[in-house]
């Protein structure tokens, strides 16, 4: 059987430290092109691989690669919602990574362009894959609380790459602190809730952290099935890189 041959678009880090060797330790995967403005990031990413991919620095000349059959995009989030639109047109399949755009008019956009495309889009929100998070939706589904009706969660961390500055700490590129960090567990909500989000509430500010984004924020969702979920994000806890906390309440149970 022909191998499904692979292009990857963005070599930083999540390419380098994830995609690609997970890619590369598969049988049936082949990565034949690598996308990068940067052709020393490119060449690190090849390093990686089985074979010699192609190298390209715009991602078009990539897309147009007839022997690619599915991207990733690996690339900043601002350009996430051009590169993926452009590579279902070009009919690839596409797995991006999170989030699928920074703004609710271009996720619309992905959107209808991944439902009329006919090939296979898929967003990298691993969480929906973990081992601990599965065992919980199953607990869920299996009715062991009762209908899940208060989700708890707390993010409290150090900033984002403390030190570090780039497209990351403008939130016109990013997205904003929601979008960057806390998709994954909004992702998370939506999956457990079982139901579609009906009303968001949100407060916070930028009030410690010097980049000017927002460093602390409560958000509320209210559910179609009256289920209420509450995130809980700040980034300046001085207790460690990552403290994440979640509690889920049903109508006989809880779990913590």
């Amino acid at each position: 059987m022909q191998p499904i041959r692979y292009g990857i678009i963005g070599v930083g880090s999540i390419a380098l430290r994830s995609h690609i060797p997970a890619l590369a330790m598969m049988d049936d995967v082949e990565i034949v092109a690598l996308c990068n403005p940067s052709r020393a990031k490119a060449e690190q990413g090849a390093a990686l691989c089985r074979g010699r991919p192609a190298l390209f620095e715009d991602y078009r000349d990539l897309l147009a690669q007839q022997e690619i059959d599915c991207v990733v995009i690996a690339s900043p989030n601002f350009l996430h919602k051009e590169q993926t639109v452009a590579a279902l047109a070009a009919g690839k399949h596409v797995l991006c990574e999170k989030p699928m755009a920074t703004t609710e008019e271009d996720a619309f956009l992905v959107h209808e362009a991944a439902r009329t495309g006919g090939t296979v889009y898929q967003i990298g929100l691993e969480m929906r894959y973990s081992d601990l998070y599965s065992k919980v939706a199953g607990i869920i589904r299996g009715d062991q609380i009762g209908r899940p009706r208060m989700f708890l969660c707390k993010e409290f961390r150090w900033p984002l790459l403390p030190g570090s500055r780039g497209w990351r700490f403008d939130a016109s590129l990013s997205g904003g602190s929601l979008v960057e960090m806390n998709s994954h567990r909004f992702d998370l909500f939506n999956w457990f809730a079982c139901a579609q989000a009906a009303r968001v509430m949100a407060v916070g500010g930028n009030d410690v952290n010097p980049d000017g984004q927002l460093d602390n924020a409560w958000v509320l969702v209210e559910y179609t099935n009256g289920a209420r979920a509450c995130l809980g994000m700040c980034k300046f806890s001085p207790y460690g890189n990552d403290i994440i906390e979640l509690t889920i309440v049903g109508d006989r149970g809880k779990l913590e």
